[in-house]
C-alpha cells in the first residue's frame, strides 16, 4: 500500500512538471525550468536539497516530515526543490501519509516551505485563526476568511494541522469542512 501511495505521488509530480518547461537530458538546468532528478533520488546523494529541507523544517511544529526523495529542482532567483516526504502528525497513534513538500532557498541560503500537497482538502466555515499549536493558548500566526481552502495533514483532538497558502499551523476542526 505504501508503495502505491509513493508511486501515485511520484506520478502526480511528473504530471505537474509536464505542464512546466523542464529539462531531463542536459546536466545543466535552464533558469526557470524544472529539472527532474533522473539519477539517485536519495537525500544523501542530493546534499543541497537536503540542506535546504533541513533549514526550512527548523521551527515547524505539529508534523514531523521525513525526507524520502529529492524529485526535482528549479533554478530561479535561488532554487525551488520538490521533495517527497513522509508526514506524521505529532500525536499518539498518528498515521503517516506521503506529501510533496516544496522548499525555496534564496541566494543568501535562507530556506522556507512554500507548499505542501497531498493532504485532505477542506474549507473553513468561518473566519478562522491559524495557530502555532493545537489550542487557544498558542499564538496566532494568521487569520483566514470563511471559505478559505486548506489542506489537513494531521489531527490532534479537535485540532487539525493544516497548510493555508504558505502558512503551516493549527485550526479548530469544528470550523473545517472536507471538500
Amino acid at each position: 500500500m505504501k508503495h502505491r501511495k509513493l508511486m501515485t505521488l511520484f506520478l502526480a509530480l511528473i504530471m505537474t512538471l509536464s505542464f512546466t518547461p523542464f529539462n531531463i537530458a542536459n546536466a545543466e538546468a535552464a533558469v526557470g525550468a524544472w529539472q527532474i532528478n533522473a539519477s539517485d533520488l536519495s537525500p544523501s546523494k542530493n546534499p543541497e536539497a537536503k540542506a535546504a529541507f533541513d533549514k526550512a523544517m527548523d521551527g515547524i511544529v505539529g508534523v514531523n516530515y521525513k525526507l524520502i526523495a529529492c524529485l526535482g529542482s528549479q533554478v530561479v532567483q535561488g532554487t525551488n526543490y520538490c521533495l517527497l516526504c513522509e508526514a506524521t502528525a505529532v500525536s499518539p497513534n498518528a498515521k503517516s501519509t506521503y506529501v510533496l513538500v516544496y522548499v525555496y532557498e534564496d541566494l543568501e541560503g535562507k530556506a522556507e516551505v512554500t507548499d505542501v500537497t497531498g493532504g485532505i482538502k477542506a474549507r473553513t466555515t468561518a473566519r478562522l485563526r491559524v495557530r502555532k499549536g493545537p489550542g487557544t493558548d498558542y499564538d496566532i500566526i494568521k487569520t483566514v476568511n470563511r471559505r478559505s481552502r486548506v489542506s489537513v495533514y494531521g489531527l490532534l483532538g479537535e485540532w487539525a494541522f493544516v497548510s493555508c497558502g504558505t502558512t503551516l499551523g493549527w485550526m479548530n476542526t469544528k470550523y473545517l469542512k472536507k471538500v
